[in-house]
């Protein structure tokens, strides 16, 4: 799974979960900087059409 993740675009919701994800080996492409469920989803969108 956390393979699967890491050729994803990954999101989190502010810093701590963004730590927590960290420390099992998933890397974060995106923290927005309001830790509202909007503003991630948003922010994952826009990072994954990016690329």
């Amino acid at each position: 799974a956390v393979a699967g993740l890491n050729t994803a675009t990954v999101g989190a919701i502010g810093p701590p979960t963004a730590e927590t994800a960290a420390e099992h080996g998933i890397d974060v492409d995106v923290v927005p900087d309001d830790a509202e469920f909007e503003a991630l989803a948003t922010a994952v969108v826009e990072t994954a059409t990016q690329r």
